[in-house]
């Protein structure tokens, strides 16, 4: 919510801005999303049913919180006062840094029979969805 505070605000206008709007994010997610990956890792799948499930939903947010982590990495190199910096920040991260990646996941934990009705009830699940819905997803 804040990067998108900052872009709306202008910041899309100031690579500088822009910069260091993206280096939060980047690092905010990039441990959030290794760290749900580990947790999920940790609890294990549910059920049977849901092995399947379970292994991409680990496996996609242990990928896109290392692909953040190195987006991060990158973009701390970038000088927002190159010509270059918009064409440059746009080859940083690929598919992994695509939000709307994570919106299909939770679609599809949201589509599953019995873990969609836990995630209506836990209330992690509930902020993340309210905040989803905020973002137009």
């Amino acid at each position: 919510m804040s990067l998108l505070k900052t872009m709306f605000e202008g910041g899309a206008e100031d690579p500088a801005v822009q910069k260091a709007a993206l280096l939060d994010y980047s690092d905010k997610a990039g441990k959030a999303l290794s760290e749900a990956g580990q947790k999920l890792d940790d609890l294990g799948a549910p059920s049977a049913d849901a092995q399947q499930l379970h292994d991409e939903l680990v496996k996609f947010f242990t990928d896109s919180g290392k692909t953040l982590t190195e987006v991060n990495t990158e973009l701390a190199k970038l000088d927002p006062a190159d010509p270059e910096f918009a064409a440059k920040l746009e080859r940083l991260g690929g598919d992994q840094a695509d939000p709307s990646k994570l919106q299909e996941q939770v679609k599809k934990l949201q589509a599953d029979p019995k873990l969609g009705e836990a995630f209506k009830q836990a209330p992690e699940c509930v902020k993340m969805s309210e905040t989803l819905k905020s973002l137009g997803g």
